[in-house]
């Protein structure tokens, strides 16, 4: 069921998550896991754990519990946020569940935000692992405002840009999309995961300006009948990342 958060709402939301990480003892230095399906409360965890000071690691879903275990046990997580679905791959770490206790985690009310250093991580993804044990990849606060700033720049975003979000959120295409979405006030098109036929029917039904996703999902995309019924007239950009692309996709996309 669709629903609507405004940008006030999230602010103090993650303000909650804060306040809630502080009266467990949580702050700076501390590393906090996600693992969930995209949801408004994955950046409600995302941003709140960074203004507590601490450290969010996303992690992949897609892992087994064995590698989960494995980056838990190598970021030393304090504190894990996971959705039900999740539960039973979940390591062995204190949990609040989306879907269950994150409504008692929260403490509401504004909270005084951890002003970082420059030079302060304040993100930990993991590598997939493709190539060995999964990496902790450590992204500093300066590195990602210069990043996000660049982007929206160059992308010449604005309030009014409506950008259609369906990659895993523990994935870099997914996040920087939606960091570099909010910095510009835009709106945010969040899907709890990629299915085809929903990202397509979602750019008329929400009148999306920016489309956003790794070549694979363009090709399942351009290959679905209901795009030729679906209005495309407001889209304007289409951002392709995170693996190489073809030429003929290019064009494809262009038409």
């Amino acid at each position: 069921t669709p629903r609507e958060i405004t940008y006030a709402t999230l602010d103090a939301n993650c303000d909650a998550v804060a306040a809630g990480l502080a009266a467990r003892g949580l702050g700076r230095g501390d590393r906090v896991g996600i693992l969930a399906l995209n949801r408004t409360e994955y950046i409600e965890a995302l941003y709140g754990t960074m203004r507590a000071g601490a450290i969010p690691v996303p992690l992949n879903i897609k892992l087994p519990a064995e590698s989960l275990a494995f980056i838990a046990k190598d970021a030393n997580l304090s504190l894990l946020f996971v959705d039900a679905a999740h539960r039973k791959v979940a390591p062995d770490v204190p949990t609040v569940d989306f879907d269950a206790t994150y409504a008692d985690f929260l403490k509401p009310g504004p909270f005084a935000a951890v002003e970082p250093a420059p030079d302060d991580i304040c993100l930990q993804p993991y590598t997939s692992g493709s190539t060995g044990r999964p990496k902790g990849v450590l992204l500093t606060h300066a590195g990602q405002a210069w990043q996000i700033d660049a982007l929206v720049r160059a992308r010449r975003m604005t309030q009014d840009d409506r950008i259609l979000v369906a990659a895993p959120l523990y994935h870099k295409n997914a996040l920087v999309w939606t960091k570099v979405g909010m910095a510009a006030g835009a709106s945010l098109v969040l899907l709890a995961r990629f299915d085809q036929r929903l990202y397509v029917e979602s750019i008329g039904r929400y009148k999306v300006t920016r489309l956003s996703g790794v070549p694979t999902m363009f090709h399942l995309i351009l290959n679905d009948p209901a795009l030729a019924q679906t209005d495309k007239s407001s889209v304007r950009f289409i951002g392709v990342g995170s693996a190489p692309a073809s030429p003929a996709l290019f064009e494809a996309l262009h038409r």
